[in-house]
């Protein structure tokens, strides 16, 4: 039997789109019902699955953010010279979007900056003196530190936190073993052998907890109330060398997609922030760091999660780090003194209330700065990235602009954009006064340079060329290194 309607509905739900005139005429729906509605009396198999539901998900926030652009593009549509429009709209939505993003977060990580900070020698301060051998991917170093009891009663006991050596639930440690006998590792290591009061000789006993990633020092005496007691440890660390297959662009599809499909949440690992990959090597927590406290409570376990593992307090820094002279180190701030001996150079980092200091080297590290409301911004990149550093500057400035202009003046005065090869499962990491951006996402900055089609027949006449394509090597995506 079919069902008729009165010639008033058709005209109310008649539409001059054809994409709403499909909707509307689509099988087991009525004229002018335009939602999106199951029909329970479907054939069991007609019936979409609930992880194909977030497949589909994914890939349409990939195509819309342009990650996927280059693996699955319309050719009715590039036929027709859409591609590129399209390609450029998304790409400079993404590109504004992660930058006020990453600066939101600068906020976030900054906002003690925006309260009246304690007096100085009211402050926990580090001073930390780094020796760094990038070619073995390890690092040797003394910390002085000193700790303010804000607490309501006297302690004689300290935490640090070692998040390098922080682990997964289930993690097994490889057996493999190098040239020279030793286990090559796939996790950042830190390690103390040292631990004395400031200018004592005497040594302090420590004991390591929750599988040596809190280090517990025991005072010979307790540190009253508003007082302050200064420690210096001797430590010492390495990175681990990641495959550089694992921070390519179908990695970071292929991760996103499947932790959609299993709808599990991807835990943060040491490597994630730690390691070494195409030339760069990135530091991200690779000192010993004071545990957080609330009141007289230390916040003493490291908890592995999909955010960011460091709990710390703002603190100062003062730090040295001795690397070879043929690579570039980079901090949060610029380096206030460089001296080069030998082939090794020296450089000096003084910063004020950041709560963690991590650091980029790599050989041929480029950087590129602009000031915009008093704040320096710079933008750090590889070679082969050079434009795509330079647009990232200048998307970086325009979104600075939009963001003094919306909320008001940015509570830090130096912020760096970091090129970083991280893994598939970390498209970006926020640290203070530093965001680095993983090189597969870095790559869809670049615009590529226009050419005329060739003609296509019908489609494309030789008077009537449209610029539709991208000259080979510059697409968005085809570049993973």
């Amino acid at each position: 039997m079919t069902r008729t309607f009165p010639k008033d509905q058709y005209k109310t739900s008649a539409s001059t789109s054809p994409r709403m005139r499909a909707i509307e005429c689509s099988p087991g729906r009525e004229p002018g019902v335009t939602s999106q509605r199951r029909n329970p009396r479907a054939p069991k198999g007609r019936q979409t699955l609930d992880c194909v539901r977030r497949v589909h998900r994914v890939i349409s926030a990939a195509l819309y953010a342009g990650s996927l652009a280059s693996f699955l593009l319309d050719p009715r549509a590039h036929a027709r010279g859409y591609t590129l429009a399209c390609l450029r709209r998304s790409n400079l939505v993404t590109s504004r979007f992660l930058i006020l993003v990453g600066l939101l977060a600068l906020t976030t990580t900054a906002q003690t900056q925006t309260r009246k900070p304690p007096a100085p020698e009211k402050r926990i301060r580090y001073q930390i003196k780094l020796s760094l051998d990038y070619e073995n991917r390890s690092y040797t170093g003394t910390e002085r530190v000193r700790w303010v009891n804000r607490g309501d009663h006297p302690t004689s006991t300290l935490f640090f936190h070692l998040y390098p050596n922080v682990r997964m639930p289930g993690y097994l440690p490889p057996t493999e073993k190098s040239a020279s006998g030793q286990i090559v590792s796939d996790e950042p290591r830190l390690d103390i052998s040292e631990v004395r009061i400031a200018g004592g000789t005497t040594p302090l006993q420590f004991a390591l907890d929750d599988q040596e990633t809190t280090l517990r020092i025991y005072l010979r005496d307790a540190i009253a109330p508003n007082s302050a007691v200064e420690l210096e440890l001797k430590f010492q660390g390495n990175v681990p060398e990641i495959d550089p297959e694992e921070t390519g662009l179908v990695a970071h599809v292929v991760q996103q997609v499947s932790a959609a499909i299993r709808s599990s949440r991807e835990v943060r690992r040491a490597r994630d922030t730690n390691f070494r990959c195409r030339g760069v090597m990135m530091m991200g927590a690779w000192y010993p760091v004071l545990a957080a406290r609330d009141g007289d409570d230390w916040f003493r376990k490291v908890e592995p999660s999909i955010g960011d593992a460091l709990m710390t307090d703002a603190a100062d820094y003062e730090v040295t780090i001795n690397a070879p002279r043929n690579v570039e180190v980079f901090a949060p701030i610029k380096a206030q003194l460089v001296s080069e001996k030998d082939l090794t150079a020296s450089s000096t980092f003084v910063a004020e209330t950041l709560r963690d200091f991590a650091i980029v080297v790599g050989r041929n590290l480029r950087a590129e700065e602009r000031v915009v409301s008093g704040v320096t911004i710079r933008s750090i990149f590889r070679p082969d990235h050079e434009a795509v550093g330079r647009r990232v500057l200048n998307i970086a400035a325009d979104s600075l602009a939009i963001f003094v202009k919306r909320f008001g003046p940015l509570p830090t005065k130096t912020v760096s954009i970091v090129d970083v090869p991280l893994v598939a499962t970390l498209g970006s990491a926020e640290f203070a006064g530093f965001s680095a951006i993983a090189s597969a996402v870095v790559v869809q900055f670049g615009i590529g340079v226009m050419k005329p089609c060739q003609p296509r027949r019908s489609r494309c006449s030789a008077n009537s060329r449209t610029w539709c394509q991208f000259t080979p090597g510059t697409m968005i995506g085809t570049s993973s290194s």
